[in-house]
């Protein structure tokens, strides 16, 4: 991964096509980016254990601004994800399961994670003031991948 001028240029390997979105995702959280190339590659032959899974789908929830994981379960049995609890919304729910679509899992079930409105707003995180060089960029992306992914992107 590369800095120049706010534009964070993007390359490596990933295991799913979920994964490459997140990194971009969250390369564009930080701010002064202004633009993302995002010529990452996926690797599908990548195996995962059900707890992996479970740790991949729980740190998605994590770097999720509109999920709130507090009041969501998740169970992974044999590469299948299922969410149980509360969301705000059905928008929350949706992006929860999008979420959940990490490598590794071979689907995912929500009939049981209800939509309560209640829950909405009060509860949604609150951003933190990101940095602004080219460097500072680069170093806060960096810095996420190393502790908050379960995927490495080999630059």
């Amino acid at each position: 991964m590369k800095v120049k001028n706010g534009i964070v240029y993007m390359s490596g390997q990933v295991a799913s096509w979920s994964e490459r979105q997140l990194a971009a995702d969250v390369a564009k959280t930080v701010n002064g980016v202004r633009g993302i190339k995002n010529q990452i590659s996926i690797d599908r032959h990548i195996k995962r254990t059900d707890s992996q899974i479970k740790s991949a789908v729980k740190r998605r929830f994590d770097l999720d601004f509109y999920v709130d994981n507090a009041w969501i379960d998740v169970l992974v049995k044999d590469g299948k994800v299922t969410l149980s609890g509360i969301v705000g919304s059905a928008t929350e729910k949706s992006m929860a399961c999008n979420d959940a679509l990490v490598a590794g899992a071979t689907s995912v079930k929500s009939n049981d994670l209800e939509v309560r409105w209640w829950l909405r707003d009060d509860l949604r995180r609150a951003s933190k003031r990101p940095l602004k060089s080219d460097e500072r960029i680069k170093e806060a992306i960096e810095d996420v991948f190393k502790e908050r992914l379960d995927f490495q992107l080999y630059c």
